[in-house]
């Protein structure tokens, strides 16, 4: 027959009386060790959850970083394309102009000497 609650607390208060102090000290330092343990462990996953996070945000910044240097090199290349349909017929234009102004000024300089 097992030994009801009553008994097994008599027996532990038995047991109890006999703890030394050193016996008791070392119950209470172990005690107190899990305790850091479990703070240890609780201060280790919010800093893993912190290290996720800044991971997450670093990928998005990269992430963003690649999208903006890809649309500077989009944006660079439609500005070159622009320059290569401005330089054509715009600068025939000027050139055609600045051929006229000098064979006028030629002209000027001529009758007037």
């Amino acid at each position: 027959k097992e030994p009801s609650d009553r008994a097994k607390l008599k027996a532990q208060a038995k047991i109890n009386k006999k703890v030394t102090p050193y016996e008791q000290s070392l119950e209470m330092t172990n005690q107190q060790a899990n305790k850091d343990i479990e703070e240890m462990q609780a201060a280790l996953a919010l800093r893993e959850q912190t290290i996720e996070k800044l991971e997450a945000r670093l990928s998005n910044v990269y992430k963003v970083l690649g999208e903006t240097e890809r649309k500077l090199e989009d944006a660079r290349q439609n500005r070159v394309k622009e320059a290569r349909n401005f330089s054509t017929p715009e600068l025939n234009n000027a050139q055609d102009e600045i051929e006229r102004v000098q064979k006028q000024y030629k002209k000027q300089s001529l009758f007037s000497s």
